[in-house]
């Protein structure tokens, strides 16, 4: 069984963008993929204006939504994390860090995890995007994304004890903000899937969007849509082929 999935910073901060128009070209950048992705791992969808709009243009193709991740204490930003899946979603659960520091407090980061229910897959398939602590200004901040993949382990870990993680397989998408993909496959119990080519998956040079694959994968592979600019982060599709014994 095949599954495609979207990985899809969209850079969503209210004060760049008209909510209408940015919402217009994220659809037609998704809706021109061929063959159309399974499911799409959102982040920085911080309004619940652009996710509306988002939504409205997207329904038809993806009925299948949830944004269950924790608002900031305002209540006008959320943590940008939205999965958006054509097939049902049976089951979620999300979890905000508990670290943040400069403007990462403002829109608090975290991660949203679903069980999603492709034909042929009668315990589903997880998927999990997370979206971790940017630099700063003058910090890197590696020691708290650190703190914030041990959380992760620690909600993931939570989820496999209670059989809510198939184990057919899960998909972590996210933008991890580092490049050294090992202490990310280590907190998911995952392994990175390397683009094709290898290419840098933000306008700055850096590779810090990623895709991870566990269980009963026979092959996965990804590439980054270096021709949509739309955001500072380019797309990543990867495709992943499960054997569902």
């Amino acid at each position: 069984m095949n599954v495609r999935a979207l990985q899809f910073n969209v850079q969503g901060l209210p004060i760049l963008w008209d909510s209408a128009d940015k919402a217009k070209d994220i659809s037609s950048v998704i809706l021109a993929l061929e063959p159309l992705p399974d499911a799409i791992a959102f982040n920085e969808m911080f309004t619940r204006k652009l996710e509306k709009h988002t939504y409205k243009l997207l329904h038809d193709t993806y009925p299948y939504w949830t944004t269950r991740a924790n608002a900031n204490n305002s209540g006008i930003f959320s943590s940008g994390l939205c999965i958006a899946c054509r097939h049902p979603i049976v089951f979620t659960a999300s979890t905000r860090y508990n670290v943040c520091h400069e403007l990462d407090c403002v829109m608090p980061k975290g991660a949203l995890y679903v069980r999603i229910s492709p034909p042929g897959f009668p315990s589903g398939i997880g998927l999990v995007t997370t979206h971790l602590q940017a630099p700063g200004a003058i910090r890197q901040y590696t020691d708290t994304r650190h703190t914030q993949l041990r959380h992760l382990q620690e909600f993931l870990t939570a989820l496999r004890r209670r059989g809510e993680i198939p184990q057919e397989g899960m998909v972590v998408l996210g933008d991890v903000n580092m490049e050294d993909v090992t202490p990310v496959e280590d907190a998911c119990t995952c392994s990175a899937v390397r683009t094709h080519p290898d290419v840098p998956t933000t306008d700055h040079g850096e590779r810090i969007d990623l895709a991870l694959v566990s269980g009963h994968v026979r092959s996965a592979t990804a590439h980054v849509l270096t021709d949509v600019v739309l955001s500072d982060h380019f797309p990543l599709v990867t495709d992943i082929v499960f054997d569902n014994r």
